[in-house]
């Protein structure tokens, strides 16, 4: 079977959003299918470095170029640029558009896609939601939205939320019949016998991570107010 799983890899070129998308398509590899990486945003390169949006995209997918082939996906990757229209790895583009339409899965991860025809015309289309209920307020909320729209266009809906529907959760189903799924891990490429660092403040085992405190404006719903860590913690 022939899976196509999008992402975010290039367009935000760093560590942890490689890790949220990668391992979906590593995992549908490991199960023995033909898996292709496409990331078609419809937007602008985000320059890490100017911290800006740009159309020269050259970083990201030279970025994009180097993930892939670490992980034995190098001639398996398409990249569309939206300030130009332009394909990278695949790079011409009927070969690429060819390639999408064979596709019998499309894995939407956090509907990173832009649906275009060849991607809405596939026949599957699965919309993995990593960002319960800020999702399904905004669903909620604009039912009537192009996003609102494309949204429900996938024959599939997932999301981390795993209460979605349920009698005492609160978060909407905006009309969706929400799947519970959760982030895979490619074990494979986590070695738990690497020594943690040592650091005097940290206690003995503990977990580490870096994060940011909030990434945009909390969510209105019926009259409740719901934010990121900012605000819940």
């Amino acid at each position: 079977m022939r899976i196509i799983v999008t992402g975010l890899i290039g367009q935000y070129a760093f560590g942890g959003v490689t890790w949220d998308y990668i391992q979906y398509a590593l995992g549908f590899r490991a199960l023995g299918h033909d898996v292709w990486y496409l990331e078609d945003t419809g937007t602008w390169a985000y320059d890490p470095v100017k911290m800006e949006p740009s159309a020269d995209c050259s970083h990201n997918t030279a970025y994009l170029g180097r993930v892939m082939e670490k992980f034995g996906m190098g001639d398996r990757w398409i990249y569309r640029n939206g300030a130009d229209e332009t394909y990278h790895g695949v790079t011409n583009p009927a070969e690429a558009e060819k390639i999408i339409a064979s596709a019998d899965v499309l894995a939407n991860v956090s509907g990173a896609c832009w649906l275009r025809p060849e991607t809405a015309a596939i026949p599957l289309k699965l919309f993995l939601d990593g960002d319960p209920m800020f999702t399904q307020i905004g669903l909620a909320n604009d039912p009537d939205s192009e996003y609102a729209k494309r949204v429900a266009s996938h024959e599939r809906h997932f999301s981390f939320g795993l209460n979605i529907g349920q009698k005492d959760c609160e978060v909407p189903t905006a009309g969706l019949h929400w799947r519970p799924t959760v982030q895979p891990i490619a074990l494979d490429y986590w070695n738990p016998a690497s020594p943690a660092p040592t650091m005097p403040h940290i206690a003995d085992g503990a977990w580490t991570t870096v994060m940011n405190w909030a990434s945009y404006a909390p969510k209105d719903f019926q009259g409740k107010k719901y934010g990121q860590k900012d605000i819940e913690f």
